[in-house]
């Protein structure tokens, strides 16, 4: 597969001088989707395929582009914008997630695209936000050098997105400029704006009803200046486990009642179908109980596995029936290449039975897996520690929770009833708490 692949992109290569420009080539000429908004929140519409080969760029538009997209021109200019196309839309007054991806049926040059989108009109255009990539630091080959944005449209205002293909320069690997065939996602996610403070904090008491046989998951919420006007906040109290200095972020604020159970809440990028896209995934949070004006922090959430990269902060609680409750979360904030950087975008939040990141974990314990791969799923644990039982949350690569298995015996035999992967076992005794990485393949 791989080679028939590059065999095609080189065929790409070789045809762009044949090809003639998308019919989206300019600005004046951007393809109308707006028929894509106004859907469910967290239905996300699928647009295209579309084609930027053959396409021209805008020099004129590089340097308001400077600081967000990171290739260089062949002339050696700081930004390059190569070979882009537009897309026009009328704003319907509510916020929406933007990424491009590859669908099925698409293929552009090393998954690299760059995206901005302006206000205004073609002739006077108003940058609102631009972005690079999913996420630089993650495996070019799964997609995550493509790009997204989240912008709020006001209602009956003309906004215009540019996607342009990344220009590879000296590259070891690629070269040239990415280009091909790709898709837009399009997903209406909760404007948050209202919500960044405790005594606006949003109710989410249906992330612990059942759905399917499941706890609910809930959102998808925005946590960006561009779509709900996230801004730095005092820090407050319960943040010591926050590691990014902690420094005032845009935080945003959840509450809910207690019903006397325990839970593990975290957030995810919802689900297969109606994908949202947080940079990085990368969350910090606080749980309280009380009210705004007397909160106690319950647990703070940090990373849950640094070391395998696991940067979602869950927390654990034993609820007290009819308490009040509130969840704090918050992006990491960070300075990289002499850029300051905050994980923001979209998330939902999911609830599992168990409190799996309680303030009572004493003790890393040594945990081991066999057989490990898997070849059925099924799993046998051993751990450290005078504790005979443990409840066992099961997660997959990106953070999403896929199960929960309570009061487990060292060495008994569990099914994960999974599908092929990489996972991560998180183990919680009543004195400690581990985890462990596991493939199956089946």
């Amino acid at each position: 597969m791989k080679q028939a692949f590059f065999l095609f992109v080189g065929f790409l290569f070789v045809s762009t001088a044949f090809a003639q420009a998308p019919v989206n080539d300019l600005c004046s000429e951007a393809i109308d989707l707006t028929e894509h908004l106004g859907q469910p929140i967290g239905a996300a519409q699928s647009a295209g395929s579309f084609s930027n080969i053959g396409a021209t760029g805008e020099a004129e538009l590089e340097a308001g582009l400077a600081g967000s997209w990171f290739d260089t021109g062949a002339d050696g200019t700081e930004v390059s914008v190569d070979q882009s196309v537009w897309f026009h839309f009328t704003g319907d007054g509510n916020v929406y997630q933007f990424i491009t991806w590859n669908c099925p049926g698409s293929a552009l040059y090393s998954n690299n695209t760059q995206m901005a989108i302006y206000g205004g009109s073609c002739d006077d255009l108003d940058l609102i936000v631009a972005n690079d990539d999913l996420n630089v630091f993650w495996d070019i080959n799964y997609g995550w050098h493509y790009s997204f944005v989240n912008a709020k449209l006001e209602e009956g205002q003309d906004y215009f997105i540019m996607v342009d293909g990344y220009r590879w320069e000296g590259n070891d690997f690629w070269d040239g400029v990415a280009q091909g065939t790709f898709c837009l996602s399009i997903n209406q996610v909760i404007d948050m704006g209202p919500h960044t403070s405790c005594e606006g904090a949003r109710a989410i008491d249906e992330i612990f009803e059942p759905n399917g046989g499941e706890l609910s998951v809930v959102g998808p919420f925005d946590n960006t200046v561009w779509g709900s006007g996230v801004e730095p906040g005092p820090l407050g109290i319960g943040v010591e486990c926050w590691n990014d200095g902690p420094t005032e972020d845009g935080s945003v604020w959840f509450t809910f009642e207690g019903d006397g159970n325990s839970y593990s809440i975290a957030n995810t990028f919802c689900n297969d179908e109606n994908i949202a896209y947080l940079w990085g995934w990368d969350t910090q949070t606080v749980l309280y109980k009380g009210g705004c004006d007397e909160m106690v922090p319950v647990d703070c959430g940090e990373d849950f596995n640094e070391e395998l990269f696991q940067w979602w902060g869950p927390v654990g609680v034993d609820t007290e029936q009819g308490e009040t409750y509130h969840l704090r979360v918050d992006g990491f904030h960070w300075e990289f290449f002499g850029l300051e950087w905050m994980a923001s975008g979209a998330f939902c939040l999911q609830a599992y039975p168990g409190n799996l990141n309680g303030v009572d974990v004493l003790e890393d314990l040594a945990l081991e897996v066999f057989p490990n791969p898997s070849s059925d799923g099924v799993v046998r644990l051993q751990w450290s520690g005078e504790d005979p039982l443990a409840d066992v949350g099961v997660f997959d690569i990106s953070g999403r929770q896929v199960g929960m298995i309570m009061n487990v015996t060292r060495g008994q035999d569990i099914q994960l009833d999974v599908p092929n992967g990489t996972y991560v076992l998180s183990l919680k005794t009543d004195t400690g708490h581990s985890t462990v990485q596991v493939q199956v393949v089946r």
